[in-house]
C-alpha cells in the first residue's frame, strides 16, 4: 500500500504556544490503551498518583484537580514556564509507561494522544475542578467524591 491510500490524520492540537501559556488552564483526559482497567489496583494507582505529584512539583505545573478512573485519568492543570502541556503529558506517559513495564506490563499502556480543552474566561476553575473530582460519584463508584482516594487537588485543600 502507498501513503496516499491512507487518509491523513487530522491535527487536533492547538498551536504549541497556546499549550505553553502558564496563564492558561486545560482540562485533559488520558486513556489507558484498550481502556484496560489499570487503575482498579490500589497499589498501581498510588504509584501513578505519586509520580504525577512528583512530576508536577518538579516542573511547577499546577494541578487544580485530578481523578484516576479505572481506565483513564482526568486532569485540570496549568502549564509552567518550565513545561508546556504537551511536554508534561509526554513526560508523565513516558515515566508511568516505564513503571508499568517494570511491573511486567507489555507494550504501551496509554492510548496515543490525549484529549484537551482550554478553559474559556467565563468557565469557573473551581466548578470544573469539582466536576472532575465528582466523576467517581457519577459512575456510582462512591457516594461522595471525598470517599474516593484517587481524586483531589494539588493546589487547593478544599474544593467545596
Amino acid at each position: 500500500m502507498r501513503d496516499q491510500d491512507f487518509p491523513r490524520r487530522r491535527c487536533i492540537r492547538l498551536e504549541r504556544s497556546v499549550y505553553a501559556n502558564p496563564n492558561a488552564i486545560f482540562s485533559v483526559t488520558i486513556c489507558v490503551k484498550h481502556r484496560s482497567p489499570l487503575f482498579q489496583e490500589k497499589a498501581v494507582t498510588e504509584r501513578y498518583l505519586a509520580s504525577l505529584r512528583e512530576l508536577a512539583t518538579f516542573k511547577r505545573v499546577l494541578i487544580y484537580s485530578y481523578c484516576f478512573m479505572p481506565d483513564h485519568l482526568h486532569l485540570l492543570l496549568s502549564p509552567s514556564q518550565a513545561c508546556d502541556l504537551v511536554e508534561f503529558v509526554r513526560l508523565f506517559k513516558g515515566r508511568t509507561g516505564r513503571m508499568a513495564q517494570e511491573q511486567g506490563w507489555r507494550g504501551a499502556i496509554w492510548q496515543r494522544g490525549f484529549y484537551d480543552h482550554a478553559l474559556r474566561r467565563e468557565e469557573d476553575v473551581r466548578t470544573v475542578a469539582r466536576y472532575i473530582v465528582e466523576n467517581p460519584v457519577r459512575e456510582a463508584l462512591v457516594d461522595d467524591w471525598r470517599q474516593y482516594p484517587f481524586s483531589g487537588s494539588f493546589v487547593w485543600d478544599d474544593l467545596s
